[in-house]
């Protein structure tokens, strides 16, 4: 679930334009989910998984909020407490400071290895990365 989240939040903070973009396995080419601006689906079955409205992350099925953008932080709806940090093309664990990815392009880096993970088509959401890197 962590690695979702993480996904979801990388790609463009708070974006909301109306148009597709997919996220794909770097390794595989595969694409894994689309983005239209307002939700997250999954590409093989076109279910929806999540919703960016405003500055929060709703889960599609129960309509919950997950997770609050806030500057450039990600918070914890639940809790409040801060998970993530967005520093420049970085994405931060809030409280140990350590960079865990990069954005490089149209790709996202693993920050300890270098390798790419994923690579996006299109304008995608760097708060939706934040989901699927949790999931």
């Amino acid at each position: 679930m962590k690695k979702l989240f993480l996904i979801l939040s990388i790609l463009f903070f708070t974006n909301h334009v109306k148009s597709q973009a997919y996220l794909k396995d770097y390794k595989t080419g595969s694409k894994l989910y689309e983005w239209d601006g307002t939700y997250l689906k999954d590409y093989r079955t076109g279910s929806k998984l999540c919703e960016l409205n405003g500055n929060y992350i709703k889960d599609y099925k129960t309509g919950s909020k997950i997770y609050e953008l806030s500057g450039e932080y990600i918070k914890d709806y639940k809790t409040g407490s801060k998970l993530y940090e967005w520093s420049g093309t970085y994405l931060k664990d809030y409280k140990t400071g350590s960079k865990l990815y990069e954005i490089s392009g149209n790709y996202l880096k693993d920050y300890r290895t270098g390798s790419k993970i994923y690579e996006w088509t299109g304008i995608f959401s760097k708060s939706m990365l934040i989901y699927v890197l949790n999931r």
